[in-house]
């Protein structure tokens, strides 16, 4: 472990990118590790399979000699415990990391529920990033300069949401369940934003959300 880590000081940026086997966070690993030597890039899936696969896709389409700033994380984020194990995973074999790129996220035909009996858009999209930032914001504050980014969606402005049905339990539709966690990630971001301007740290720790336009997530990360 101690080699490992030792490694990680040659590089100025340790990147952990949520949601990143297939669609625009793929895209994003694929971009970040190839186009900057002194990116490390963490690809996250929710099974050994499909993060393995997208390493060896990278180093294809990047044309990489190896895999020396790539590696993985794994959990399904429809499982709280899976992300809290995941983020002691990362505290553990990446205690340098410094970028948090939220991009995980799902767009559902149909109201579904996950392992811990919330609505599962709600827990994918919102409420996992939540708890991944709160136990990863000690390790970003500790290797500042540092920065979390929320990708959100043009889709946040559709709907304001509403506090009395957040578990969409009288009323779903995948538009507007969709555009009130990314909503969610807007108000997140801002709040986090807030918090650091008060603790001091604001320039030394950023807090962004980005919205990709209509793009839609594709599938369960």
């Amino acid at each position: 472990m101690a080699e490992k880590n030792e490694c990680h000081n040659s590089f100025k940026r340790i990147i952990l990118i949520t949601g990143s086997t297939d669609g625009i966070g793929r895209q994003t690993a694929l971009e970040l590790a190839v186009r900057n030597k002194e990116n490390f890039v963490i690809v996250h899936g929710r099974n050994i399979e499909k993060c393995e696969a997208t390493i060896d896709y990278i180093m294809r389409e990047g044309k990489l000699p190896d895999k020396s700033n790539l590696d993985f994380v794994v959990g399904d984020f429809s499982d709280l415990k899976e992300v809290s194990d995941l983020a002691t995973d990362v505290q553990k074999r990446f205690p340098l990391l410094n970028v948090l790129l939220c991009n995980a996220g799902v767009l559902l035909p149909k109201r579904a529920e996950s392992r811990n009996g919330l609505e599962l858009t709600f827990q994918i999209n919102h409420l996992a990033h939540f708890l991944i930032i709160n136990r990863l914001l000690a390790l970003l504050k500790q290797n500042q300069p540092s920065r979390v980014i929320i990708v959100s969606s043009s889709l946040h402005s559709w709907h304001k949401i509403d506090w009395k049905d957040v578990m969409a339990e009288r009323e779903y539709e995948k538009y507007l369940q969709f555009s009130r966690t990314k909503l969610m990630n807007h108000l997140t971001s801002f709040a986090l934003h807030r918090l650091l301007v008060r603790q001091g740290c604001q320039f030394r720790v950023t807090s962004n959300v980005v919205d990709v336009g209509n793009m839609e997530p594709r599938g369960r990360r």
